[in-house]
């Protein structure tokens, strides 16, 4: 089902993406450190030379401390941001599990800065290094994962099919091709008509949680409830009705005439109850997840052998095994090198890790053209997956081939972020259906709306205002900024003074 999300959805949504492309930017700038031996080049942390990071002057900003001290502020802006983020998560979103997510990306951003500050103080050992870089992976996937939370089509259920917005009006062919409900028995959707050989688009497809239910009593439905999310048209002529119908663009076309209804009473949280007659009808979705245990294994199993080379890629640049195997595609001139130690040792492993990632994303997406072609969600990710991988060997190659050439290096580890994140992407949406088992509880309301009417419960007087997220945001925001401002302030006059 289709429905609009809300300005402060949207705008939460943006934000995150936001908060996504300033961190690539941030690893990008961690690259260039890397790559130009630039990592104690500011050779204290949290200060810079004794000047509050904030303060310290532009025109000391020079040689290899230009990409430092960038490093440092771009990592402070992302830090405030992540900030903005979780608290904006705490109070505009309803999910529990997302909020507090939101409120571990912020642990995240905090432990890797301790981490970065660490490996400064202690003269970048490689095993600091490397957890630093694979800390700055895993924020990049859970922004990401934030980002793709709170879009709309991920909370919408990736649907085959939109409903029609609330007041347009149906095509007609759409109307021609309705699936008409049983006049005899109305619990009962009868698809005897439907043809065997439509596409899988117009065919009802079954749901597991998408439902018509029909509440009813025996004296006869008084009117139609309509739920929120449910998309109601009304289709009638001046003196006759001929019924309910679903169309191919799920339009519920409401059967009533002047006195009397006789179709179902909606329940306030869904939608129509799955019916079946003899030849079985399997039921009738209008948001489908895709539930493919295949799927979900090649998908996870591809993310988790991309972090892994991402690893050894980090441990090879922080140990200096970069060029240990100094041609490309042969090594030492041969397929297998044929001398070890423990520099070309890691070198061979990132090549034959490439190897297996590249056929691990391969075998991911044939299958996901094979078996789910007509859905964008999975079929997008998986052919962008393909252009970075090939786009990403061939970066590495000319690594080599450079010899460590500063930008080629920085956007290989760039792409490679790019690469895991986008496989990531696919992975979740491939377990959709498994989050939607664990938020969605359908509970059927089978009471009459006059009778909820009645029931329901006026507040006390004395009940507490709700409370609005808009205006506690903007305190916590203006607050924080405050407190930032007086700091910089009270550090800028110590400076005066001395």
């Amino acid at each position: 089902m289709s429905h609009q999300p809300s300005a402060m959805t949207t705008m939460l949504h943006r934000f995150a993406k936001l908060v996504v492309a300033c961190t690539v930017l941030l690893i990008l700038a961690g690259s260039l450190v890397t790559s130009h031996d630039a990592g104690l080049s500011v050779p204290d942390w949290p200060t810079s030379y004794g000047w509050n990071m904030f303060t310290f002057p532009p025109s000391m900003w020079v040689a290899n401390i230009f990409y430092e001290h960038g490093h440092r502020l771009i990592a402070s802006t992302v830090g405030f941001l992540t900030i903005i983020l979780a608290t904006w998560l705490w109070l505009a979103d309803a999910r529990p599990w997302l909020k507090w997510f939101g409120a571990a990306a912020l642990g995240a951003i905090i432990a890797q800065g301790v981490l970065g500050g660490l490996t400064v103080l202690f003269f970048l050992p490689a095993a600091v290094s490397t957890a630093h870089a694979a800390l700055a992976e895993i924020f990049l996937c859970m922004t990401v994962a934030i980002a793709l939370f709170t879009s709309p089509r991920w909370m919408e259920g990736y649907g085959t099919a939109e409903a029609a917005p609330y007041g347009a009006e149906p095509d007609d062919a759409a109307l021609d091709d309705a699936v008409p409900y049983s006049a005899e028995n109305p619990l009962v959707v009868s698809l005897s008509n439907h043809e065997p050989n439509r596409s899988s688009f117009d065919r009802p497809v079954p749901g597991k949680r998408l439902i018509l239910r029909q509440a009813q009593d025996e004296r006869g439905v008084e009117g139609p409830v309509l739920s929120k999310r449910l998309i109601l048209r009304q289709a009638q002529d001046e003196r006759r009705v001929e019924g309910p119908a679903l169309s191919k663009r799920l339009i519920l076309r409401q059967a009533q005439d002047e006195r009397r209804v006789e179709g179902p009473v909606l329940s306030k949280r869904l939608i129509l109850r799955q019916a079946q007659d003899e030849p079985r009808v399997e039921g009738l979705r209008t948001s489908e997840c895709i539930d493919d245990v295949t799927l979900r294994r090649l998908a996870t199993a591809t993310t988790a052998l991309i972090f892994l080379q991402i690893l050894i890629g980090a441990a090879m640049r922080h140990t200096g095994a970069g060029l240990a195997i100094p041609d490309f595609p042969w090594m030492f001139g041969h397929v297998v090198p044929d001398h070890w130690n423990g520099r070309i040792a890691v070198h061979f492993t990132h090549r034959a890790g490439a190897l297996i990632v590249t056929l691990g994303i391969g075998i991911l997406s044939a299958y996901v053209w094979s078996h789910h072609r007509g859905r964008r969600e999975l079929a997008q990710p998986a052919a962008l997956i393909v252009a970075l991988v090939v786009i990403q060997v061939t970066l590495g190659a000319l690594t080599v081939l450079t010899r460590r050439d500063i930008w080629i290096n920085s956007l290989h580890v760039v792409c490679g972020a790019l690469v895991l994140t986008t496989s990531l992407v696919l992975t979740l949406r491939s377990w959709r259906a498994r989050f939607a088992r664990a938020e969605v509880r359908l509970e059927a309301d089978t009471t009459d709306i006059t009778v909820r009417r009645k029931e329901r419960v006026k507040k006390p007087r004395t009940a507490r205002k709700p409370r609005n997220p808009q205006r506690e945001f903007l305190g916590v925001f203006r607050g924080l900024c405050e407190f930032c401002f007086q700091r910089v302030r009270l550090q800028a006059d110590r400076r005066g003074r001395a």
